[in-house]
């Protein structure tokens, strides 16, 4: 119990993180970014071309690679999310999957379809948490996900601009007669989803190991998963649904493994995730998170 609840907690943050991506996009535009982990994972790639082909350090890689997932956040919304804004919600969705198919394309044209590795930033020996022995990586990866939770917390709830995209997502009409730009809150909101889906595969990938276009796109249904727990509204829910999702995942995980089925982790998340849309579609911890939505 001990141990899968320690390796369980450290993926649940980073499956949060990415869960707070898809919250963010949802709450300025209604719906779901099917295209959010797929740039983490072609940034990733990027990263790996960065780190191991050009000889970069892993810091400048890794940031090179997250402006490189915000350029394609903003660019995305400056071309398809902003002046679909007043169209039926399912055409930005639509726009999402076409988005998705487009950086799978791009991904194995430019990279090929084989899987590649990427040495963590860190080594050693770590610690030993409740009999596991938790990596320099893992540490470094919980390390990253509670400051970054924490600073965007602390910039939602108490800078004007944080307020004005908390705003914006609960009533845009207001928010624009109060003279606050709307392109500008909408910019900032995909800009940041996709860095925070940039942050999250790279802390992730140590534990998977390899990468591989689409190879991470099984981490969209455990980030929804996240969200939806928290109702697809609420940040801190999402990341309470991300360490729910993630801890379960450990403990059917450490279960099962001495069985002969591989994938039921995978298969008992997403049938949790149908349960969710059709028992509870507004979430498990919406009243429990609904003070802080934010």
């Amino acid at each position: 119990m001990g141990a899968s609840l320690v390796v369980g907690l450290i993926a649940g943050s980073i499956y949060g993180l990415y869960a707070i991506g898809l919250v963010l996009v949802f709450k300025g535009t209604g719906v779901v970014h099917f295209a959010h982990a797929e740039i983490g994972t072609f940034t990733l790639l990027l990263a790996h071309e960065l780190i191991v082909e050009h000889d970069m350090p892993y810091g400048v890689g890794a940031a090179v690679s997250v402006l490189a997932a915000i350029a394609i956040g903003i660019a995305f919304e400056r071309l398809a999310a902003w002046p679909l804004r007043s169209a039926p919600k399912v055409q930005i969705a639509v726009a999402t999957l076409a988005l998705l198919s487009l950086l799978i394309t791009l991904e194995l044209k430019i990279y090929g379809s084989f899987a590649r590795l990427l040495d963590p930033p860190v080594s050693g020996d770590g610690i030993r948490l409740l009999d596991v022995q938790v990596s320099p990586s893992q540490l470094l990866s919980l390390v990253v996900v509670l400051v970054i939770s924490t600073g965007l917390a602390l910039f939602l709830r108490r800078t004007d601009f944080g307020l004005s995209v908390v705003a914006a997502a609960q009533d845009p009409e207001a928010v624009q007669f109060l003279g606050i730009r709307l392109s500008r809150v909408s910019m900032f909101t995909w800009g940041l989803a996709a860095a925070l889906s940039a942050v999250a595969a790279l802390l992730i990938q140590p534990t998977i190991g390899v990468i591989s276009p689409g190879a991470y796109q099984a981490l969209f249904i455990k980030a929804l998963a996240a969200a939806l727990i928290g109702g697809l509204t609420s940040m801190s829910g999402a990341f309470v649904g991300g360490l729910v999702v993630g801890v379960v995942e450990a403990e059917i995980r450490h279960a099962t493994l001495s069985s002969s089925l591989t994938g039921i982790p995978d298969l008992v998340i997403f049938g949790a995730l149908v349960a969710v849309l059709v028992l509870r579609p507004n979430g498990l911890l919406r009243r429990a998170t609904s003070g802080a939505a934010a």
